[in-house]
């Protein structure tokens, strides 16, 4: 008996601690990726990525994410993305290659939610 209050209490500190080392995580992510932007050169037009292609990539996301949301309320989505950056001097959608260290160009993705698919 004396065991089940001890137990209860770790599982409880374990659920609570599990949404804060998510968000540590994501951030020191996006920290990541933004001293790599500091540092990279856009593949199609070479210049400097810099935070606002980390900025734009993320409002492109959170627009899309948004959008989906309002359209299809009673869908749970799981988005794979497949860029970092949308370098502010061309457009051009680019992506950070752990492996080879390098920002590689990636096709824009389809802005179309009509497009995108959509399953229950």
């Amino acid at each position: 008996m004396r065991l089940i209050a001890p137990i209860s209490l770790v599982i409880l500190v374990s659920f609570m601690a599990l949404p804060i080392v998510a968000i540590l995580l994501a951030a020191r992510s996006q920290r990541r990726l933004a001293k790599i932007a500091s540092r990279k050169n856009c593949p199609r037009c070479g210049e400097l990525l810099g935070a606002k292609a980390l900025f734009a990539a993320n409002q492109w996301k959170r627009e899309l994410f948004h959008k989906l949301m309002n359209e299809h309320p009673d869908i749970r989505f799981r988005l794979n993305w497949t860029f970092d950056f949308i370098c502010s001097a061309c457009g051009a959608h680019s992506a950070y290659c752990k492996e080879t260290g390098m920002v590689e160009g990636v096709e824009a993705p389809e802005t179309d939610v009509a497009q995108a698919k959509v399953t229950p």
